[in-house]
């Protein structure tokens, strides 16, 4: 699990993506692409809710940061 935090995942296998396939927005990493792999629910639910972790962070900082000025 510790490999997933570190950035996007693959959707079927769970491995973490090159960058250039982070760059182009793909789902799978490219042995899963060759396998025509299925996207596992439980790693698009796991991916969007630390997203939303991350955004809700983000965003309360920006918030904090603008009421200290």
């Amino acid at each position: 699990m510790s490999e997933r935090l570190g950035g996007i995942i693959c959707l079927a296998c769970g491995a973490q993506l090159p960058e250039s396939l982070r760059w182009t927005a793909s789902l799978r990493c490219h042995g899963c692409r060759e396998l025509e792999a299925p996207l596992r629910a439980d790693l698009a639910r796991w991916e969007r809710e630390s997203r939303r972790a991350l955004f809700e962070t983000l965003g309360s900082s920006a918030g904090e940061a603008s009421t200290a000025a």
